[in-house]
């Protein structure tokens, strides 16, 4: 999660102008064009609207798409020879498995999905009570583009590491 290598700028600003069809500059008052943040599908970066609304910008790795792909066909054929292979009761149908991890992986691909569930949860749970729910800008998002309100905070990863460093500490005093 936090050692997948970033994309070059150049392709981070290919992919956005083919998902959405406008310029970053068009976009974006500024757009730092490193990376905070990489994973297994995309990289996010900080940026300001025009207006100077702060936010966050997620861009799919180019070959995600094609990768998943890749991968699912080559399950589903595994999954094909297991026909021939000689068990006895079978627990599990692996076909529906895969039918159900490729809906799955379909749908984490598509980052629209992503954008109309992150606008129900903010109409549904923004300002309601501690819970504080970054705003989505769908006018800037696309199948490969995520684009919400920047909201500052820790990796959950600080907590673990805060929760190791206690456990330890307690030991030592012990």
């Amino acid at each position: 999660r936090d050692n997948v290598p970033a994309d070059s700028f150049a392709s981070v600003q290919q992919t956005f102008e083919e998902e959405t069809g406008k310029k970053i500059a068009e976009v974006f008052r500024d757009f730092d064009p490193t990376p905070f943040a990489s994973a297994s599908i995309g990289q996010v970066h900080h940026a300001h609207l025009q207006d100077g609304t702060p936010v966050v910008v997620k861009v799919q790795h180019p070959d995600v798409t094609t990768l998943v792909n890749t991968d699912l066909h080559l399950l589903q054929r595994a999954v094909d020879l297991l026909k021939y292979v000689p068990t006895g009761k079978t627990v599990v149908n692996p076909t529906a498995v895969i039918e159900e991890l490729s809906r799955s992986l379909r749908t984490e691909i598509n980052t629209m999905q992503e954008v109309r569930n992150g606008e129900e949860f903010y109409r549904l749970n923004n300002q309601a009570g501690i819970i504080r729910v970054p705003k989505v800008y769908r006018d800037y998002c696309a199948p490969k583009i995520l684009v919400n309100e920047l909201m500052k905070g820790q990796s959950i990863q600080h907590l673990v590491n805060q929760k190791l460093s206690d456990d330890q500490d307690v030991k030592q005093s012990q």
